[in-house]
């Protein structure tokens, strides 16, 4: 399960999971990014607190592409306009190269 959320915003790919189910995915996320010259770190996160979380929980292999927090984040002032096509087209060809060449 690839979950692509709060990506609009930040100069990196946080390639995130809680490591319960492995890290082939994330590996082959953070392997895109390399391969692409764009900016990518791992990150291990605790909690259901965000949308790939339960599936991680239920035994599925997850990776979650996530560009940070902005300071806008669920606030009023948390619009399109604070949104950095950078931070998005980061994301999606990260997102794009994994899914294309992936092999399971």
């Amino acid at each position: 399960m690839l979950a692509i959320d709060m990506v609009g915003n930040g100069p990196i790919a946080y390639v995130c999971h809680e490591s319960l189910t492995g890290d082939d995915f994330v590996n082959a996320l953070l392997a895109a990014a390399k391969k692409l010259h764009l900016p990518a770190q791992k990150r291990v996160v605790v909690g259901l607190f965000s949308d790939h979380g339960p599936f991680e929980h239920a035994g599925f292999i997850v990776g979650w592409l996530w560009s940070g927090n902005h300071p806008t984040l669920h606030t009023p002032r948390d619009a399109i306009a604070v949104a950095q096509l950078s931070s998005i087209d980061r994301i999606g060809r990260i997102a794009w190269e994994t899914l294309r060449t992936l092999r399971l």
